[in-house]
């Protein structure tokens, strides 16, 4: 009985990311896509849709043979529950340094469609991060990109021809309750864009000691009261092709 009250005091996960044998080694480069449409054209930049893939979890693996290679991709991966299970995994395969790839809406007028934003500081408003403390911050209420990754990816960004911006974003788990008095709120504490993912994974990156970093294409803005989609616009494709093609400038550092 003791020896059961000791396992159940413990502060160790019982239930932690696998790897056997035949499982890839990857490193040190990972980019997570959050979007289903924008996997298979990434994949295809990166030199990747014709090689091996294989399933995690829900999401598909490209990786650059069947035993990894310096550069993966793993998508669609949508909320922040599952696409932190698969940096998990991603991070007990190898990989060290991780971008994400996905979507926001715009709390702001001066954020349009088809901008891109490199989060410096994520609002937290979603279940995953409690459950990985990190040091001094028993009850965090944001947390940050590493800077440098960050940095890189905004330069990148600026590239295409596309607008770059840089500040905080929203992450919720509910985004079919984004109300007027939540958007509001978080705009007020400087979120100027909403996702369900990048708080998460700034959280997780940090509590597993591994450089990550976000880009976001706005899809549909969400300020005055009103909710415009942009999905289909000229300027959200364009924006998804910059997005593309920054990752794909970004990921040479991780070839060499």
């Amino acid at each position: 009985m003791s020896d059961q009250k000791a396992s159940f005091a413990s502060d160790e996960p019982l239930f932690r990311p696998l790897t056997w044998p035949d499982d890839p080694k990857l490193g040190p480069g990972a980019v997570i896509v959050s979007v289903g449409p924008d996997v298979a054209p990434l994949a295809a930049a990166l030199n990747l849709k014709k090689k091996p893939f294989r399933h995690l979890m829900l999401s598909r693996l490209y990786m650059g043979s069947k035993k990894g290679g310096p550069v993966c991709l793993a998508g669609p991966s949508v909320g922040a529950p599952h696409t932190t299970m698969v940096l998990e995994q991603l991070c007990a395969y190898g990989a060290t340094e991780i971008i994400f790839m996905g979507w926001c809406g715009s709390l702001v007028p001066d954020l349009p469609v088809g901008a891109l934003l490199v989060p410096e500081k994520a609002v937290i408003d979603e279940g995953v991060s409690c459950h990985y403390p990190l040091p001094g911050k028993e009850k965090a209420e944001f947390c940050l990109p590493d800077e440098n990754l960050a940095n890189t990816l905004a330069l990148a960004a600026e590239q295409g021809k596309s607008p770059v911006f840089k500040g905080p974003v929203w992450t919720t788990d509910a985004p079919f309750r984004e109300t007027p008095s939540k958007i509001a709120a978080f705009a007020a504490k400087g979120a100027v864009a909403v996702d369900m993912e990048t708080s998460a994974l700034f959280t997780v990156a940090s509590f597993l000691n591994v450089r990550l970093a976000a880009l976001l294409v706005v899809s549909d803005t969400l300020h005055g009261g009103k909710w415009n989609p942009g999905f289909f616009s000229d300027k959200f494709r364009q924006g998804r092709s910059d997005a593309k093609e920054a990752l794909c400038q970004t990921s040479h550092r991780w070839k060499k």
